[in-house]
């Protein structure tokens, strides 16, 4: 029988201590068993989304499975391959997948051939 629970891999995650004037952006990650929190320095979600994503490359992850593609820089990476993954990936966990796939067909009508560096 497994121990702990499963990793869940990096994710952002905003945190607000005492005495702060303002929440700051953590990446959050396991290894090991052992937790970690690396700062973005940011409170703005959207720096904070881009120091994630650079964090990501350099750790060798991506969006996509690592073991078939490797890395890519944003301006290589189309929206309609991320916006695949996710439908792939994450919505068959939620209450109405769907509602995301109709959400990811309205996106695809405009971001489709664009790359991720677009947005």
């Amino acid at each position: 029988m497994p121990r702990g629970r499963p990793n869940q891999g990096p994710k952002l995650v905003l945190i607000q201590k005492k005495g702060w004037q303002q929440g700051i952006w953590y990446v959050r990650w396991s290894e090991d068993g052992r937790s970690f929190e690396r700062t973005t320095g940011t409170g703005d979600r959207g720096q904070a989304d881009q120091v994630f994503a650079y964090w990501l490359l350099e750790r060798g992850r991506s969006i996509e499975d690592p073991r078939q593609n490797g890395p890519r820089y944003p301006a290589e990476a189309r929206i309609a391959e991320i916006l695949a993954v996710y439908g792939a990936n994450r919505a068959p966990q939620l209450a109405d997948p769907k509602r995301i796939g109709y959400a990811i067909k309205r996106l695809l009508e405009w971001w489709g051939d664009r790359r991720v560096d677009a947005i």
